[in-house]
């Protein structure tokens, strides 16, 4: 017994020396760095040179259900100052949802503005971003590549900014720093920017300055197009959407088949009602019977852009819901109002503000106010911040008493909702 205890000791004692010795090293790699940083942090990279005739620019914008940010994304690139005849632009849309459509109407628009821009819509995801861009790469005309994942917005003088970086014929590739555009907007998003921070600051300056290799993110940057072909092109076999292909292969070696469909939506549906109104009704029940006629109810749903709303039920489902719980609440003062806005402030946005609205309503006589997040299915971060800390802020500072009704979470009759259209689908097949 005592021969084991002694083996079990040794073990855990190696595996956790080893444990330490690798963060030790990854310290000191990161010590490193900063150190390398920090000696040439002033160093600014600057052109050999500028073009007397500028070359070609294909700009790549791969995107995969991004309906909510695409509009922005397309309006920022046809924004850039380049000249259009020197500019192209390709939307690489492998979406299954009204992204496409979306993307197309942008299109449309900008290319009645002289744009030459072109919306490349795959119906197979083979190789996922990768073969989307290696498709696009097969019809671009500019030497250049530039290229934006689809919640970027490059400024205005981006091109001009990195393409005279290639009069060096040795440059291959310019990759440019992230910026943030929600960085103070909560713990987390902090957090976040501090690692990509870390990345982009530290780590590719230290790099680059100190004649190091280091890589392309794949997005935010400009690659020669002859460098992309002549390194194989575009492997999709290293992205982490891999994972999808790998489970396919392991589904198809166990000689599983499975399809992946979309349920019906379950916006006035009897079960989600009901529950949707018990979380309303236990807040009532909080607040003293003679104050109902000044109590308001809120239900709240995530803003989005206004063209994205005019080609949706959007506003119509959300309408339903809320009119289906007042009414099985037999409860008239209620409205609907939006949260969660963002993207440019100059862009049409769904409204109003749920933060507006208690603003407004304080001067009424409006003492109570009970927010149900009815666009929402969980209490994740955007219902606890916005609601649990904007709106609630926001009350106290005109004096009005918030409560915020919980959303269905895992709610038995929220799952038999669920669990009920997803029958109903599968029998009308």
């Amino acid at each position: 017994m005592e021969y084991f205890i002694l083996i079990s000791k040794i073990v855990t004692t190696v595996v956790y020396g080893f444990s330490l010795l690798l963060l030790c090293t990854f310290g000191i790699h990161r010590y490193y760095l900063s150190y390398l940083y920090s000696k040439n942090k002033n160093k600014v990279p600057v052109p050999k040179g500028t073009f007397e005739k500028l070359p070609v620019v294909t700009v790549q914008l791969p995107v995969y259900n991004e309906m909510y940010v695409v509009e922005r994304l397309i309006s920022r690139v046809c924004n850039i100052d380049y000249p259009k005849e020197l500019l192209e632009i390709q939307v690489l849309d492998d979406s299954t949802d009204k992204t496409t459509e979306i993307a197309r109407c942008c299109v449309s628009h900008f290319k009645e503005k002289g744009f030459n821009i072109t919306c490349l819509h795959r119906k197979d995801r083979e190789g996922y971003k990768a073969g989307a861009l290696r498709e696009g790469l097969k019809s671009a005309k500019g030497e250049l590549i530039a290229i934006f994942d689809a919640d970027f917005m490059p400024p205005k003088n981006f091109l001009r900014r990195t393409v005279d970086f290639f009069v060096d014929s040795k440059v291959g590739m310019v990759q440019v720093r992230w910026g943030h555009v929600n960085q103070d907007y909560s713990t987390l998003t902090k957090a976040q920017s501090i690692l990509l921070d870390g990345h982009f600051i530290l780590e590719q300056s230290a790099r680059f300055n100190n004649g190091m290799f280091f890589n392309f993110n794949g997005t935010a940057g400009v690659i020669r197009k002859k460098c992309t072909e002549s390194s194989g092109g575009w492997q999709h076999d290293t992205l982490t959407e891999k994972y999808q292909r790998d489970v396919q292969e392991a589904l198809t070696d166990l000689g599983i088949e499975m399809e992946f469909d979309y349920s019906p939506p379950l916006f006035d549906h009897p079960l989600f009602i009901e529950d949707s109104a018990d979380r309303v009704q236990d807040c009532l029940d909080e607040i003293p019977t003679e104050e109902y006629p000044e109590t308001m109810i809120l239900f709240t749903a995530h803003s989005i852009p206004m063209p994205m709303a005019e080609a949706s039920p959007y506003v119509e489902q959300l309408t339903t819901t809320a009119r289906l719980i007042a009414e099985k609440l037999n409860y008239d003062n209620w409205r609907l109002v939006y949260q969660s806005r963002s993207g440019r402030p100059t862009d049409p946005w769904l409204e109003p503000d749920v933060c507006d609205v208690i603003e407004e309503i304080s001067k009424e006589g409006v003492k109570n106010i009970i927010a149900q997040p009815i666009g929402f299915i969980c209490d994740h971060i955007e219902v606890l911040f916005d609601i649990g800390v904007e709106a609630q802020e926001t009350s106290e500072k005109v004096g009005i008493n918030l409560l915020r009704a919980k959303t269905v979470n895992d709610d038995p009759k929220f799952i038999e909702a669920v669990a009920d259209v997803v029958q109903q689908m599968m029998d009308s097949e």
